[in-house]
Formats: C-alpha cells, sequence, structure tokens
C-alpha cells in the first residue's frame, strides 16, 4: 500500500472515530473474562462498572467481569522522548517538564498537565528506548538507591551513575545538588535521574490504560459519564487526570504482579561443569535455582528454571547480577527464553545489575538459563533480582 492511501485510510478511520464520539458513541470491543469478545458502543463508565450498548440493548458490566477494553479505529503515534515512572507503576510520556520545591509538573502532549509530588516519582528517562543501554538503564532503576542518581551519558553508551540530590527542573537542565555543590546538568548529555528512597512496590493498580502516546496509566478508579466526556483516572494517592477518549489505546483489569522466587517452578535443573556420578536430582536439589529473601532467585551456572504463564500476564521484568558472596570469578551470562526462543542474553563482567523489561506477547512457558561460559564454575552464582510477572 502506498503512503499516500496509507495515509488517507488513517485519515478515514480517525474522521469515523470522531464522528463516533460526536454522535455520543464509542465503538468498542469488550473482552470477558472467559474470552468471550463483544463488539458494541460504550455508553459510560461508572465507579465499578461500564454500560455497553449492543443493538438496542444496554447492559451493564461489572469491572470483575472484564478483561479489556479496546476502542475500535484508534490508532498509536510517537509520543514525546521523556518518560516519568511513578512509583505506582504508571510510566507517563511528557513533552515538558518543570518543578516546584517539592513537586514534578508534567505536562504530557494534548492532555491536561498534571503535577505528582517528588515522593511519588521513581525515575525521569530523557532518552528513547534502545538496546544499547535499556540493560544498564534498567538496572540503575532497580538498584536500591541510598540517594538520587544523575545518570550521566558517556561516550560508547555506556551510563555513568552519580549519586546526590535532585533539587528541580527545568526545560533543558537539572539541578543536582553534588556534595553541596549545586550542578545544573544539561539534559542533552543525561541518560536520566532515578530518585532514591522509594521502595520498591510489590503491587500494582487494578487498571492500566493505554494512551495513543505511550503512556501506561496505573489507575485505582476510573469515570466517564458518557462517549462525549473524558475519562477521569484516579492514580494512586490524590492524583487524578483527564484522558481524552480519542486518545485511549486499551483498558486493561485484573491488574497483578507475580514474584517468581516465591512460586514453585513447573522445573529446575542444574548440570555441573564436571560429570560427577552424584545424581542429577541430588545436585539440583544442592546448587538449583533456590528463593533468596523474600524476592530474588539465586542460579549457579549450568542451571535452568522454567515457569508456565498464566493468560493475563503481559510483561516479565526483573534485573541480574553477580551475587555478592562472589570473590573470584569466571565468565557468566543469563540468557531468558519464550516459549524456547532466546529473548534477552547479558553477561555479567562485573557486579553491575543489568535490568529487562520483556513484552511476554503470548509466551507460555518462560526460562531462564545461567550458562558458564565453559571455563569452570568460579564464581558463577548469580542473582536474578525481583523477578515478576506484570499483568
Amino acid at each position: 500500500m502506498s503512503l499516500t492511501c496509507l495515509s488517507l485510510s488513517l485519515c478515514k478511520s480517525l474522521l469515523a472515530f470522531a464522528c463516533a464520539l460526536s454522535a455520543g458513541v464509542l465503538p468498542v470491543v469488550v473482552t470477558t473474562n472467559d474470552g468471550e469478545k463483544r463488539d458494541g458502543n460504550l455508553v459510560g463508565i461508572a465507579a465499578n462498572s461500564l454500560k455497553l450498548q449492543v443493538g438496542d440493548t444496554v447492559t451493564d458490566l461489572s469491572f470483575d467481569e472484564l478483561t479489556s477494553l479496546e476502542p475500535v479505529g484508534v490508532e498509536t503515534v510517537t509520543g514525546p522522548t521523556y518518560r516519568v515512572t511513578l512509583t505506582d507503576g504508571s510510566r507517563i510520556a511528557t513533552q515538558s517538564l518543570s518543578s516546584t520545591e517539592n513537586d514534578l509538573q508534567i505536562e504530557p502532549r494534548r492532555q491536561p498537565p498534571l503535577t505528582v509530588p517528588f515522593k511519588q516519582v521513581k525515575s525521569v528517562r530523557f532518552r528513547a528506548s534502545a538496546p544499547s543501554t535499556d540493560p544498564q538503564w534498567l538496572g540503575i532503576v532497580e538498584r536500591e538507591q541510598r540517594g538520587d542518581a544523575l545518570v550521566i551519558r558517556r561516550e560508547g553508551d555506556r551510563l555513568d551513575p552519580q549519586q546526590g540530590l535532585i533539587t528541580g527542573f527545568t526545560q533543558e537542565r537539572v539541578a543536582f545538588d553534588l556534595e553541596g555543590t549545586v550542578v545544573n546538568a544539561p539534559i542533552e548529555r543525561l541518560e536520566g535521574v532515578v530518585f532514591g528512597h522509594v521502595s520498591n512496590d510489590s503491587t500494582v493498580a487494578p487498571i492500566q490504560v493505554t494512551d495513543i502516546f505511550g503512556s501506561i496509566w496505573s489507575v485505582v478508579a476510573l469515570e466517564s459519564k458518557s462517549a462525549e466526556e473524558p475519562l477521569r483516572l484516579q492514580l494512586s494517592g490524590s492524583i487524578r487526570h483527564e484522558l481524552p477518549l480519542d486518545q485511549v489505546v486499551s483498558i486493561r483489569w485484573s491488574g497483578g504482579l507475580r514474584m517468581l522466587a516465591s512460586e514453585p517452578p513447573a522445573s529446575a535443573t542444574y548440570q555441573p561443569f564436571l560429570e560427577t556420578s552424584v545424581s542429577s536430582e541430588l545436585q539440583t536439589a544442592f546448587f538449583g535455582p533456590a528463593g533468596e529473601g523474600d524476592s530474588d532467585l539465586r542460579m549457579h551456572g549450568g542451571s535452568n528454571v522454567e515457569y508456565r504463564i498464566e493468560p493475563g500476564y503481559r510483561t516479565f521484568v526483573g534485573a541480574v547480577r553477580r551475587h555478592s558472596a562472589v570473590e573470584k570469578a569466571s565468565a557468566v551470562s543469563i540468557r531468558i527464553e519464550l516459549d524456547g526462543k532466546p529473548v534477552w542474553e547479558q553477561s555479567l563482567p562485573d557486579a553491575e545489575l543489568r535490568g529487562f523489561e520483556l513484552p511476554l506477547l503470548e509466551a507460555r512457558r518462560l526460562t531462564i538459563v545461567v550458562d558458564n561460559g565453559g571455563d569452570g564454575e568460579l564464581g558463577d552464582t548469580v542473582l536474578i533480582v525481583r523477578p515478576r510477572l506484570l499483568k
């Protein structure tokens, strides 16, 4: 299809969508918990249910019955590069940032601005996601920070976090207190900033709303009295936001989190570098994958663990590093597979965290493999930090 035809098709879709909204209805596809899909018009959304019109009949559907709602004919677009991540899991694409003494002021594209207390901001990334920097950035975000971190972009796509205190934002700079000296760091030289003293939350909001610019809003309550009104979102705390309905890509219910370290795996094996007469069952019992602490998973070189993925989970998130008990280390790498196909792999040449955030798509099996690199097992113990499935 030519670019002209594609543009014409998109314009027709947007025109049809706008006409539907002006008529007070919104064509949607609703998916229930049993997998049934229903086509109809969204009439309105109340505190715990929505009204769906099919033909001349209007039905109330409880949120407890629903998995997702997707408006018909909505197209995603390239959104702003900046991404603000909140402690509740919301990720907001924003075109402008500023601050007061205690709050971050966020301006999404074609949406009302919102003000968020700094204590509810986890990170701000100024650069677009990229394979060369994602593991480093996600590893820094997963790390327990003693203070705020200014993440500088160095040559060779190397990220260099500097500890200090973030004191403010302008459109072009970040004010950063570095041991008593305030530095106005240009944003063009930064990957982002990560806020310290933010605890990792083990829960997520029950509703996720995705908009056309790529923002994901973690929502505890939402409402829209009619298809002509915006979608009113309540995020964690007292944060509220209005999202035009023509910008909604999807609404998903049954939000949840599954911490894998506390879950029984479908299978776990351990294969030592040197063959022994000890049974594989006994070796796996001693050296196979095992939980460590409340949320981490300890693994040795030559081991792998597999989990079944229940329907509804969309993302696998976590980080990896060498175990803190390792003093001398040989080569070791981590590989993550979905349905037997490798989707992520990192070697661990040092003690730094490498993070991952992987879409699960329709995969039903998740496997983590620790490869000893073929040079023995010295120092091949690694920690999978907070591996978790998100809906």
